[in-house]
């Protein structure tokens, strides 16, 4: 979806509105925050956030990095 409609909403929510391109970008971010913090694939973490846009975005981040949450 992202490299289709990269400036499509992906997701709109009362704190945060987002394009596809947005969302991969930020969860690449997150993603290279959690490896500094040594997240690596096959890590199992643990999301402890409010049920939020946010949550998605980490959770996206997790999955870059081919761990689990």
């Amino acid at each position: 979806m992202a490299r289709r409609w990269p400036d499509r909403k992906a997701i709109i929510s009362p704190n945060l509105n987002l394009s596809y391109a947005d969302l991969v970008a930020r969860a690449a971010r997150s993603a290279r925050e959690l490896r500094s913090q040594g997240v690596v694939a096959g890590t199992n973490i643990g999301i402890c956030l409010r049920d939020n846009a946010e949550t998605l975005v980490l959770m996206i981040a997790v999955w870059m990095l081919g761990a689990t949450a």
